[in-house]
């Protein structure tokens, strides 16, 4: 093992700067603020060349509230993955994949701060410490806030930076509350936060949420926010649903890596669960973000990834921004309306039907996708197919025209990036109005066979133009369900079999022999021949790639593969009496107008045949004793 002092750090300069400025900011696309999100930043261009750039030496001198950046390296050979041996100061925090360190230390951190790293080389034979010290002077005070630390305490904490809560729900609680003052935001200190019962057995869990944010509402003129402090790593671990919003306007949650338990669930786990409804399938219905009712909400720059239900869900609300997230690899085990990003059963106050309240900008989706037969409880059947995991899903529970009731006004998917998703890069399902720009989309459907980069169900476009797409071969670009292409405009394609543009009335669409740099390898900036103005932007490009070099994220197909046949069989074979009638999702038994039972119908589109409970045993491969 070997010992170190180094001093180590690189300016930011020319385009890099401002690059970061924007990322800083929480700008990729233009939209938002970002607060204190400061930081290295890699840039990508068109050849898909990257090259690093630190904010400043891990030696540091700097005043309070002033945020250390920085880049460590080892002279080990081959990639290493970095940690903390001793004395990391509160809120301080390293990416184990890439080294960079951030740390905004608060009023009360003035002094001289020795602290220990570790690199261990991949293979685990060799490791290297480094011996660092950072002076902090007295500076800025601490802005006002809940203050939420690793170190903290709930029952004797007062929620400031010295004397912080322990806890997210004891924040909540307190925010907008006479013991909250005038505080607006939450800051969360770097660190690791887990739910209480995060790794216990499933059968005595009782909580369903890391933290439920419920009947508490900002104003336009003082919203409340969720964010870290400073430009700290906060990163939320739940294997239930991380944050939960319920009926609560006016909030912005942002910079936070949440991560979810999918990746110690497989196949066997899900279909154990298939049959189970409510808390007790909570496993397999864990969410990252989950919003049900709550409007004026912004969900900026964070990092979603690994939830067995949806990344960011939103249902019942109006006006909403989700913008700058990198979402990935989450809807792999639930049962229903599982995806990237989704927003369902919106709805209009406004009466203004040429306001855009719903905006979907400057995100990363990618690796989103359901590996499980779609199951609604309300409903009195079940086609036994995969039919869920769009990257992003706007749904209006099949309402097509300007209903009282009904979601008026318009929405804005743009300067997105959309990749391996399993349905859709982009779903529609009675949606008037949608304008998609400027997305870049790489094989999507992965999983569905009838989907596509787009896939539009009962719905009109407001406008898809400047888009680009290089779909899986066996897909479509676009899938129009009611073959409905109005307001389509100029896109780029590799194009596929499936794709009739000329029959399709798409002769705007511009079919070339590559779309992309390289986006197998991540580079969506556009192929030589592409034109430069369709796709992401390169302000988005270059802000993800950073983000990905920071957090040591790979753009990457999952690998799993879906065996229809076994789920089918396990089933039947699963199919408890309690589900040989059909229920209203609470348990009641739906009758039909005679007032009898209405059986549960099990549909097979493979033989297209309709099952019963009593016709199960006949199944082929079933046995009944």
């Amino acid at each position: 093992m070997a010992m170190r002092k180094v001093k180590i750090g690189v300016p930011l300069v020319g385009l890099a700067a401002v690059a970061a400025a924007a990322f800083a900011a929480g700008t990729w696309g233009g939209g938002g603020s970002g607060g204190q999100q400061g930081g290295p930043v890699l840039l990508s261009g068109s050849g898909g060349t990257m090259s690093l750039l630190s904010g400043g030496p891990c030696d540091a001198t700097l005043g309070t509230n002033s945020p250390l950046a920085c880049q460590l390296t080892s002279t080990l050979s081959g990639t290493v993955t970095w940690s903390f041996v001793a004395n990391a100061p509160i809120g301080m925090g390293i990416q184990p994949k890439s080294g960079q360190v951030r740390w905004t230390p608060a009023a009360g951190q003035a002094r001289t701060q020795p602290y220990v790293v570790t690199a261990q080389a991949s293979n685990g034979s060799q490791t290297e410490n480094i011996d660092l010290t950072v002076t902090v002077n007295a500076g800025a005070a601490d802005p006002a806030g809940i203050y939420v630390a690793t170190n903290g305490n709930d029952g004797s904490g007062a929620g400031t930076a010295a004397n912080p809560y322990k806890t997210l729900k004891k924040a909540v609680a307190v925010i907008g509350t006479s013991a909250g003052g005038s505080a607006r935001t939450i800051y969360v200190r770097g660190g690791e936060y887990k739910n209480k019962e995060f790794g216990d057995p499933w059968t005595a869990r009782s909580e369903s949420s890391l933290v439920r944010i419920k009947d508490k509402d900002g104003t336009s003129t003082l919203p409340y926010t969720l964010r870290p402090f400073g430009n700290e790593y906060a990163k939320l671990s739940s294997d239930v649903t991380a944050i939960s919003i319920q009926d609560s306007d006016y909030w912005t949650i942002q910079g936070l890596e949440i991560m979810g338990g999918a990746q110690a669930i497989d196949t066997n786990v899900s279909m154990a669960l298939w049959w189970t409804e409510g808390e007790d399938a909570k496993r397999i219905t864990a969410g990252g973000i989950q919003n049900n009712g709550s409007d004026h909400l912004t969900i900026r720059d964070n990092i979603v990834h690994d939830f067995p239900h949806g990344g960011i869900n939103n249902r019942d609300m109006e006006f909403l921004t989700v913008e700058n997230n990198i979402v990935y690899n989450n809807a792999w085990w639930t049962i229903s309306g599982t995806n990237g990003i989704s927003s369902v059963s919106m709805f209009t106050t406004t009466g203004n039907e040429n306001l855009e309240t719903v905006n979907i900008k400057g995100n990363l989706v990618f690796g989103n996708q359901s590996l499980i037969i779609s199951h609604v409880f309300a409903k009195n059947n079940v086609k036994l197919e995969v039919d869920e995991g769009a990257g992003i899903l706007l749904q209006n529970e099949g309402v097509t025209d300007v209903t009282p009731g009904s979601f008026d006004n318009k929405i804005r998917v743009e300067d997105n990036i959309l990749a391996y998703n399993g349905k859709s890069g982009v779903g529609l399902n009675g949606i008037d109005e949608v304008t998609i720009n400027r997305n870049s989309f790489y094989r999507n459907a992965r999983v569905v066979a009838n989907g596509g980069d787009i896939a539009a169900r009962a719905s009109v476009f407001g406008a898809v133009t400047n888009n680009l797409f290089d779909p899986r071969s066996d897909r479509w670009t676009i899938r129009s369900f009611n073959n409905n292409f109005t307001n389509v405009g100029a896109n780029a394609t590799t194009g596929t079999a499936q794709d009739n543009f000329s029959a399709s009335g798409l002769e705007s669409m511009m079919v070339l022999s590559s779309i992309f740099a390289d986006a197998a390898n991540g580079d969506f900036a556009p192929a030589g021949s592409t034109p430069d103005w369709m796709g992401a932007s390169e302000t988005v490009r270059d802000a993800i790639a950073a983000k990905l070099a920071e957090y040591g994220i790979v753009i990457a197909s999952p690998t799993q593969t879906v065996d229809i046949a076994a789920m089918k069989l396990r089933i039947f074979q699963d199919w408890p009496v309690y589900y040989s009638v059909a229920r209203n999702g609470q348990g009641v038994i739906k009758l039909d107008a005679n007032g009898n039972p209405l059986p549960f119908i099990l549909h097979d589109p493979v033989t297209d045949r309709d099952w019963t409970y009593a016709e199960r045993c006949d199944y082929p491969g079933m046995t009944c004793s």
